[in-house]
């Protein structure tokens, strides 16, 4: 009988969500809520050609303008299919059976995945009341100088964030400890602090980002890490022949010639988030907004309800019961003003507001 090896048998996956945006609202994934403009759309397919289908791609270009547009050398990135394949990389090539991975949890799961799966023995810290950062384990746990500290930053399960000053002390002292310190910058557009010029200090520190959050191309998975070139060319040798196809090259090409797409998406998604959290908790809701692309909401005594009629309208989002610290919230990814004025209108519905009554209940 033909079997795995040991860390793929104990290694546990749970099936993802697919429902269509065409047949719901998808506020649940953290994708880019509403899509990209059909004019961005457009202005992709039209620099396609029948042989970008046939040919393999040529991605030395866009590794070219990624790096002019960042301010680093070619030679200090890494293509990826999304910033996923990327995370893994970065596991495959420095993390050895037995070495110890620190992650704060909860996070993006698959750095537990990836872990398991090159036989690391994972620490994992708590965050804390308020999902803040438990920076004082962090420090605690360099000190028995695990090989490597998997951070997003801001989280995309909490939404919280860890401003550079105080992640580049911990990069520092991990630094004393031979600690390779990756941090997931999924969300780094939404920060408003995109800087690579924190790497020049650093032979530690890699940075992961995506096409995926903020650009909108999570369905044609490009991503990007961005580090030190020695580090950069140990993760080379676990690379594909090719990294990413065509289509992405393309289209991520046109978003950093025309930043002003981004910056718009981004902006759009800002306001929406500022309706919302202003709308809950003129509701009475708690909210954390973080500094992602989502809120985190408790609905208190009418969440069930909420939910049940968000659910009916067709609109998705991130039930977190029984979710340890996230036990209670739900997560809303943010969308255009519109879109989250129908969140709040079924919130109100739930809590039995009528809008058109003088005091505001039916």
């Amino acid at each position: 009988m033909i079997k795995p090896r040991r860390a793929v048998a104990e290694t546990v996956r749970t099936a993802m969500p697919d429902a269509s945006r065409r047949q719901y609202l998808k506020l649940d994934r953290n994708e880019l809520v509403p899509p990209v403009a059909n004019s961005v759309f457009q202005a992709v397919i039209d620099q396609l050609e029948p042989d970008s289908f046939s040919a393999y791609p040529a991605v030395q270009p866009l590794y070219e303008d990624l790096a002019a547009a960042l301010g680093v050398a070619p030679n200090q990135l890494l293509l990826g299919a999304g910033s996923d394949w990327l995370v893994r990389a970065c596991f495959d090539t420095f993390v050895e059976e037995g070495d110890e991975v620190v992650i704060p949890v909860p996070t993006y799961g698959m750095y537990p995945v990836y872990a398991g799966l090159r036989g690391g023995e994972l620490t994992p810290l708590e965050h804390l009341d308020g999902f803040g950062v438990p920076v004082a384990g962090i420090r605690k746990s360099l000190q028995r100088n695990p090989k490597l500290l998997a951070l997003a930053n801001p989280n995309g399960a909490l939404g919280c964030y860890l401003p550079w000053n105080e992640l580049h002390e911990l990069v520092v002292e991990a630094a004393k400890h031979d600690t390779l310190v990756v941090v997931d910058e999924a969300y780094v557009e939404y920060t408003g602090d995109e800087s690579t010029a924190r790497l020049a200090a650093h032979n530690n520190l890699i940075l992961i980002r995506t096409f995926s959050k903020a650009c909108g191309l999570a369905g044609l998975r490009l991503g990007y890490a961005v580090g030190p070139v020695e580090l950069m060319d140990w993760m080379r040798r676990t690379r594909p022949n090719v990294e990413v196809n065509e289509v992405a090259v393309v289209a991520g090409r046109y978003l950093l010639r025309h930043p002003e797409v981004v910056r718009h998406q981004v902006a759009l998604g800002q306001a929406g988030k500022q309706l919302l959290v202003r709308e809950l908790t003129a509701l009475g809701c708690e909210v954390y907004p973080g500094a992602a692309n989502f809120v985190q909401v408790q609905f208190g005594w009418a969440r069930e309800g909420i939910l049940k009629l968000l659910r009916s309208a067709d609109i998705l989002v991130k039930d977190q019961a029984g979710a340890g610290i996230l036990d209670g919230w739900t997560r809303i990814t943010v969308g255009s003003p519109e879109q989250m004025q129908r969140v709040v209108a079924i919130a109100k519905q739930g809590m039995g507001i009528d809008e058109r009554s003088p005091d505001g209940r039916a």
